[in-house]
């Protein structure tokens, strides 16, 4: 394929890991690296070529809830180091189980102050981020010079914030999803031209 799309002079985007789930443990994130390392150690030479990652990204951690648990206590103990530390930040009611053995998802009061609520937000943004980072190093490996990318909604989906997430990637592919209720401008679209960064609205 690749070769018939070089004949046409048009260029190569091979979908790698499309519609995976980002929540994805650490056995299963290493496969897929592996699989990425693959594509570019076989396409590395080839003119034009743009690696595309992810087109229909997924965040659920409730697929795998015991990986879930595993990651989610791992960003715990990095962010807040003791199970005190964790008490304090989050409230002695908020916190059912010393750290490393809490249950995903936390608690919620439903408070707009709930921290709880706002950790696993980060705790989600941060599994897009190291499923990402871990995908382009591996294309990196074998590929310094060609272009990486996915896809993102332009309306983003439950812990896609593709604000945050595209660095390390060199374009953000920002496809919309027309609707009735939804203009056909994207804001989105703006803030990362301000930002230099490229951007398809398709």
């Amino acid at each position: 394929m690749g070769q018939l799309i070089q004949k046409h002079n048009m260029v190569f985007m091979p979908g790698m890991l499309i519609v995976h789930n980002v929540a994805a443990g650490d056995a299963a994130l290493a496969e897929q690296a592996r699989q990425c390392q693959g594509y570019a150690e076989n396409l590395a030479t080839m003119p034009g070529l743009l690696y595309y990652i992810n087109g229909d990204y997924g965040n659920n951690p409730n697929e795998q809830p015991e990986e879930a648990a595993k990651l989610w206590n791992h960003w715990l103990q990095e962010r807040y180091g003791t199970t005190d530390n964790l008490r304090a930040a989050w409230g002695a009611d908020a916190v059912t189980a010393e750290l490393g053995k809490l249950a995903y998802p936390p608690p919620s009061s439903d408070r707009w102050d709930d921290v709880p609520a706002l950790d696993k937000s980060r705790f989600l943004l941060w599994l897009t981020e190291r499923w990402n980072k871990a995908h382009v190093a591996a294309v990196r490996t074998h590929d310094t010079g060609h272009p990486i990318t996915s896809e993102y909604y332009a309306h983003p989906l439950s812990g896609i914030d593709m604000i945050s997430t595209i660095d390390g990637q060199d374009v953000a592919n920002i496809g919309r999803l027309f609707s009735a209720t939804r203009p056909a401008t994207s804001p989105a679209v703006e803030r990362h031209a301000d930002a230099g960064e490229g951007a398809w609205h398709g």
